[in-house]
């Protein structure tokens, strides 16, 4: 009746240590017609050996929280991330400057056609911010195969996806054309047409290289991306000198000098990339007998789901687009001095939105890092102990038939949790990071506003204009930067829900604004008020989304690793 006090002979085990587990006496078979009395074991009784019950199945631990980078450290990223966001309009500038001194007709056409080429990659805009987030997320535990998979699963997206979009744009080109040039659809269209079509065939090289980009970021790594971006400007002024100025290829050589540059400027990073084995293949699976001793490998669609679970920020970018230009309608319909002084406004002001855009590249890099994926016990393992507790609970199966047990529940999605609490002294790096940012993009608009004033305009009811808009358009670019890294935060909880809640009521709000100031006649400054108050709303709702105070709580791993960190 009591095993604990059993003493076993040597050689019980023929002379073997007895291996783990729970020692029983099972009875032998009875005769047929016999039955065991209770607590009787009868003739023929066998010791035996019950193999151990297995303990559940403990989640992996979590890494400690990363340590904070340092104000410096965060400058040494931000810097080089700088260039990425000011491509795009450098690549204008070059064309531009070129193009104006062949055409007034075509610069004239450049400027719609411009804005259609580089509006049409911001549909797979997602596909970049999944690759820097799970890329951050994978190199911040190590996992250099899931960097790769990533890696290699972004870029084949990318390059689909891009061509899906060039074929369409390719077939579009004439119609697109026609709605962006207006009523001087007649003269500009097919200037514009030719530049899109052109432009249209390195789109796939566009999104490729946009997607490599956000690979490299996403290992903390700024200065190859800028690099590729220094050489596709070179190329590109080069081009435009060969084509535009040398053969006189107009606005097709244009198209062809900034493609060729963007074609070579994949090939530059998709070669970084395959040197660091990110391209690699991966191997193939290891033989049943080594598989079970391995980490199981997530499922080849996994990755291509969690990719696609970034598909909602083209809501977000579709907001932002209409937000532009919604503003950008309502100054044209001032007319005159208005218009024009919104026109010179905007083209200082996208130069120093870029550069405040550096905040989401920051936001991306580091706080990946700290959000964690909390997987519920499998549907199976469920099922079992439901089973199990059915048998335990001593119904009888006539029971059970009439009143079964409900089925287990499908296996829920992973919920990802994010530990503000340690990341907290991070994102505050990163905030006086892009507050200094703005500092400097705030000085430098105003210098180019009143100093350099002569040289954007030489009418002075346009100088007036921009002068008396100047206090809203530094308050607007003051808090732009906090806003793009605030954003960054609820991308790296991917909090979808409360991007597209709190982009929603920014739109409908800057909607009702605009068409207020239409009827109220509050003019430039009435549009760039709107401008503020889309700015500090978002602002406002970023910071109550990201820091509710369920998200100062800390997780278990967080408190159990702050006492090592000191």
């Amino acid at each position: 009746d009591d095993l604990s006090s059993l003493e076993l002979p040597p050689g019980a085990f023929g002379g073997l240590e007895p291996p783990p587990g729970d020692l029983a006496f099972l009875p032998s078979s009875p005769e047929l017609g016999q039955q065991w009395s209770d607590g009787e074991a009868g003739d023929g009784a066998a010791l035996t050996l019950l193999p151990p019950v297995p303990s559940p199945p403990q989640p992996p631990p979590q890494p400690p929280p990363p340590k904070e980078p340092t104000l410096r450290e965060a400058f040494a990223f931000a810097l080089p991330a700088m260039g990425i966001y000011a491509a795009p309009t450098l690549m204008s500038l070059i064309d531009a400057s070129f193009i104006g001194r062949a055409s007034t007709a075509q610069l004239a056409a450049l400027g719609p056609a411009g804005s259609i080429s580089d509006s049409v990659p911001f549909f797979l805009l997602f596909l970049s911010i999944a690759a820097t987030n799970l890329c951050s997320k994978a190199h911040a535990s190590g996992d250099h195969a899931a960097a790769s998979r990533v890696a290699r699963t972004a870029v084949l997206l990318g390059g689909a996806g891009g061509a899906l979009l060039g074929a369409g744009t390719l077939l579009c080109a004439s119609s697109l054309s026609r709605v962006y040039c207006g009523a001087q659809a007649a003269l500009l269209a097919p200037l514009c047409a030719k530049y899109v079509a052109i432009r249209a065939a390195a789109l796939p090289a566009v999104v490729v290289s946009t997607v490599a980009q956000a690979v490299c970021i996403g290992g903390k790594d700024a200065r190859t991306p800028m690099l590729a971006v220094a050489l596709a400007a070179l190329l590109n002024l080069g081009g435009d000198f060969v084509l535009v100025s040398r053969l006189g290829w107009g606005i097709a050589g244009a198209a062809w000098a900034t493609a060729l540059s963007q074609l070579a400027a994949m090939a530059l990073l998709l070669g970084v990339l395959a040197r660091r084995g990110l391209l690699s293949p991966e191997p193939p699976p290891p033989p049943p007998t080594e598989a079970a001793a391995l980490p199981p490998r997530p499922p080849r669609l996994a990755t291509v789901r969690a990719i696609l679970g970034f598909v909602p920020f083209v809501f977000v970018m579709a907001i932002k687009v209409s937000m532009h230009n919604l503003c950008a309608a309502t100054a044209a319909s001032l007319g005159g001095a208005p218009a024009a002084a919104h026109t010179a406004l905007m083209a200082v002001a996208w130069l120093c939105f870029t550069f405040g855009d550096v905040g989401s590249s920051l936001a991306q890099a580091f706080l990946p890092a700290f959000a964690s994926e909390e997987h519920p016990p499998p549907a199976a393992a469920a099922a079992t102990a439901e089973e199990g507790s059915a048998a335990a609970d001593g119904r009888s199966p006539l029971v059970q038939f009439v009143y079964p047990r409900r089925p287990s529940p499908p296996e829920a999605a992973p919920r990802t949790s994010f530990d503000m609490a340690a990341a907290w002294p991070t994102l505050r790096q990163l905030l006086r990071c892009t507050a200094t940012i703005s500092t400097v993009v705030v000085g430098l608009a105003a210098t180019l506003l009143t100093a350099g004033a002569g040289q954007i305009s030489s009418d002075p009811a346009v100088r007036e204009q921009m002068r008396a808009v100047l206090p809203l358009m530094a308050a607007t670019l003051s808090t732009h930067g906090t806003a793009i890294t605030l954003e960054g935060v609820l991308l790296a909880q991917k909090d979808f829900a409360g991007l597209a809640a709190t982009y929603t009521a920014v739109g409908l709000s800057c909607a009702a604004l605009l068409a207020l100031v239409r009827r109220s006649g509050a003019g430039l400054l009435g549009v760039w008020g709107v401008y503020v108050w889309y700015c500090l709303l978002r602002v406002v709702l970023f910071a109550g989304r990201g820091f509710g105070w369920r998200a100062l709580k800390p997780t278990p791993q967080a408190a159990e690793a702050a006492p090592a960190l000191g």
